[in-house]
């Protein structure tokens, strides 16, 4: 009799809460990151399969991107109508010539924007109607760029100074109008209390005990995907 009540109850669960359905196969490896782009779901990871790094899915099959992107698509956001994708391809494995860490795919080719970075670019968010890109770099298109970097229709700019932030930026997000960043940094330009979780009032970053509520920052890495 238990082993009877203990499928019903299985059964019931799934009737009223629904069940995890598989997604075309699912992928091969790790996804990092996913959007929404020309009505289709976007995920980006260290999958070589079904595509390499990035894949869309139309909720009938996953369909690829050219060649897709580098050795790990790490984020991904629609901008400008086209899709925006960050990862670790800023050394070799280029979707396109030029894209360092960042290309624009339009629907048919991949584009770099600007020169991209020296290092791995870890997140994207939409600022004041800009693109910014936040990761591990310490230059944007040639330049001192410390982790966060703007885009302003030109050239990438840092937010704040070249040498603001120690360590990576993970995640960012606008918030009632203010940018946020999130990551494994223990300072920010400065402010020794800037610990993890931080945003730009726009002249300084402020955190800790001195702008967000959270008194001596958080004691660990802030990642993940604000939404």
């Amino acid at each position: 009799m238990r082993n009877y009540f203990i499928l019903f109850l299985c059964l019931f669960q799934g009737v009223l809460f629904g069940q995890w359905q598989d997604v075309g196969g699912g992928t091969n490896n790790s996804s990092h990151g996913m959007c929404v782009w020309n009505g289709q779901l976007v995920n980006v990871g260290s999958f070589n399969n079904p595509c390499g790094k990035v894949a869309t899915w139309d909720e009938s099959a996953w369909s690829c991107l050219g060649g897709g992107v580098g050795l790990v698509g790490r984020a991904a956001i629609e901008w400008n109508g086209n899709l925006v994708v960050v990862g670790d391809f800023w050394n070799n494995f280029q979707p396109c010539t030029g894209c360092n860490g960042i290309g624009v795919w339009d629907g048919s080719t991949w584009t770099p924007l600007g020169t991209g970075f020296n290092n791995d670019v870890l997140c994207l968010a939409i600022w004041n109607g800009d693109l910014v890109a936040g990761g591990d770099f310490t230059e944007a298109d040639g330049q001192p760029c410390s982790r966060v970097a703007r885009w302003d229709g030109t050239t990438w700019q840092p937010i704040g100074s070249p040498a603001d932030f120690d360590n990576d930026i993970r995640c960012m997000i606008e918030f009632e109008g203010e940018f946020w960043v999130g990551g494994d940094f223990n300072n920010a330009g400065g402010c020794s209390a800037c610990d993890g979780l931080v945003k730009w009032n726009g002249t300084n970053w402020v955190g800790g005990d001195s702008g967000v509520d959270i008194q001596g920052g958080v004691d660990s890495t802030v990642r993940g995907t604000f939404c």
